[in-house]
């Protein structure tokens, strides 16, 4: 088929995303600060040690990929320190954001500017109901979630004016779109 990242490919859904890309024939790259290169042999794909947190990273990857079809940016942690947002320590707030927020525009900055100069490809952001209803014991992972909500819809609008119909869509919680005018939560 072709080529497809996926961000915190190491555990869960982004081992779960990678490996059902891969038996679909595409060529995975696992992206993650753990592990990947036993999985990543196990699949046919490319290991990448990596952090969705640090740009350059995220360039470096996407410079291996450079076809990559479909990127999966799924990356996240939801932190040791959940309830109220004033009780969770300072440096647990900037490495949520930076993983979780950040994670999501290093990846954006990355592959969208590519894929939409081919003017094809496929963005899936892995979201949380957390991004989608407020409750008192969210700390800061649910307003990092809120934020990706907010950023996979500005992606598509923006994408979908940019490309127009072009063969590019972007899918998260709450946006879906495949530039070529439809749009469903």
């Amino acid at each position: 088929m072709g080529i497809a990242v996926v961000t915190g490919a190491a555990s869960g859904i982004g081992m779960a995303l990678a490996r059902r890309l891969a038996t679909r024939g595409h060529q995975v790259h696992l992206v993650d600060v753990a592990a990947t290169a036993d999985l990543a042999t196990q699949l046919g794909g490319v290991g990448h040690a990596a952090d969705v947190a640090s740009a350059e990273d995220m360039e470096r990857v996407a410079l291996a990929a450079e076809e990559a079809e479909i990127v999966c940016l799924n990356a996240g942690m939801v932190g040791a320190s959940l309830g109220v947002p004033w009780q969770v320590p300072n440096a647990e707030w900037q490495r949520m954001w930076a993983v979780n927020v950040l994670g999501v525009v290093n990846g954006l900055h990355a592959f969208a500017p590519r894929m939409s100069a081919r003017r094809r490809g496929q963005i899936l952001i892995t979201g949380s109901l957390a991004g989608l209803v407020t409750f008192p014991g969210g700390g800061a992972y649910a307003a990092t979630k809120h934020a990706v909500v907010a950023l996979a819809e500005s992606a598509s609008l923006a994408l979908q004016a940019h490309v127009g119909d072009g063969d590019f869509g972007l899918s998260g919680p709450g946006a879906y779109s495949d530039v070529g005018g439809r749009r469903r939560p």
